[in-house]
């Protein structure tokens, strides 16, 4: 490769015909002075194949280099997006992630992930959960992935009474302040059977509900909660035992209210 003096013009010519033209000059030998056209690239960018800017190029070697160079990204500050602003790209400051407010809501219907069967009198066990939310919403938590990197994912794995335990992990960018509810709706609440459900926060177990039934209804729904500070990749189970009465509790759904878990971020 070589760079093309300033002083000379360029003129393309066929290959095959050795003499050429000019206003200039006439019958040279074009071996005298033939440049090739990876030259005149190197030409115009200055040498080493790079093409400026000025020249429609981008002045640069890489794609990470050529992307900074053409948005000018290092007048950016971290976090800023590129927007169009009607006439052109600029960076705007970027959504603060970290006042971002999120809701979850995961049931266990009777056959997603698994069917309902009665809980053994005396036995706590995980509750299975369907892994797509029936409910979901946020504010400022950014992208496609919002709900797996700032929000709750659930998976089943093989286990417990029901043939299968849910786990629900935090996403790396979860960090804060958490609201985690529980509805439980089950048969069979008579008889002095007593009920505790608890959440597994990371393999600690905290009770959220603890309630006899003395009534001689059966079909009942309990509500518990817990708030807690949790960091990126953190666990949590839900843990249900049904105690005295001699009863074996069938999950319900009637009313269309199956038992659910709902995660609500609260503060960063």
């Amino acid at each position: 490769m070589a760079i093309i003096p300033s002083t000379y013009s360029v003129v393309f010519w066929d290959p095959s015909d050795r003499l050429y033209i000019t206003a200039n000059q006439a019958n040279v030998n074009t071996t005298d002075t033939a440049y090739t056209m990876q030259d005149i690239i190197d030409t115009v960018g200055g040498g080493g194949g790079v093409i400026s800017i000025a020249s429609g190029g981008t002045g640069q070697t890489t794609a990470q280099a050529a992307i900074d160079a053409l948005t000018q990204a290092g007048a950016a500050s971290g976090g800023d997006l590129l927007q169009n602003n009607g006439g052109s790209v600029v960076f705007v400051p970027g959504i603060q992630v970290t006042g971002y407010q999120m809701v979850q809501v995961f049931q266990w219907v009777d056959g997603t992930p698994v069917a309902y069967t009665n809980w053994t009198s005396g036995v706590a066990s995980n509750l299975p959960f369907n892994p797509i939310e029936v409910t979901k919403g946020s504010t400022n938590a950014p992208g496609p992935t919002a709900y797996t990197d700032f929000g709750w994912t659930c998976v089943n794995a093989v286990g417990g009474t029901a043939g299968e335990v849910a786990t629900f992990t935090l996403g790396a960018d979860g960090s804060g302040t958490w609201k985690i509810s529980t509805t439980q709706h089950w048969f069979d609440q008579t008889n002095q059977v007593e009920v505790r459900v608890s959440l597994n926060v990371n393999g600690t177990i905290i009770d959220v509900i603890d309630n006899k039934s003395t009534e001689l209804t059966g079909d009942k729904i309990f509500n518990g909660y817990l708030v807690q500070s949790l960091v990126a990749g953190d666990t949590i189970q839900v843990e249900v035992e049904f105690a005295g009465g001699g009863i074996s509790p069938f999950p319900s759904d009637t009313g269309n209210r199956p038992t659910e878990i709902t995660f609500e971020r609260v503060s960063q």
